[in-house]
């Protein structure tokens, strides 16, 4: 089956820490990031979220010494609970997930796909 996604993605989980741009608070949650491409991300999140929601997301990178903040923001397409046989080593601390589109690709990360 041919592989019909326009941007490469990396399944390394990133600890990652983003915010609700439609809630009041603007705290930066933390999160995991499982899938990632130039154009969204596959994350795992401690409470639910609303599809629709637009997230402001910070990924941290620390590369050949350098500590490198990346931020954008992105939209929610998909969120839910995780099934009990799905979670992985994050799942008690992240029980649900979102999917997230980015607003436009974001070709800072292509920092994480030459690793």
């Amino acid at each position: 089956m041919k592989n019909q996604r326009e941007f490469p993605r990396i399944g390394e989980q990133i600890d990652i820490y983003y915010s609700d741009l439609n809630s009041d608070s603007k705290d930066d949650i933390s999160a995991m990031a499982e899938n990632i491409s130039l154009g969204g991300v596959y994350m795992l999140i401690s409470e639910p979220s609303e599809a629709d929601a637009k997230f402001k997301i910070l990924f941290h990178i620390d590369q050949q010494g350098r500590s490198i903040n990346l931020i954008t923001n992105g939209r929610v397409i998909r969120s839910g609970r995780i099934k009990p046989e799905d979670i992985s080593s994050g799942g008690k601390m992240y029980p649900y997930y979102a999917a997230v589109m980015f607003d436009e690709p974001f070709t800072e990360l292509s920092l994480l796909l030459e690793k």
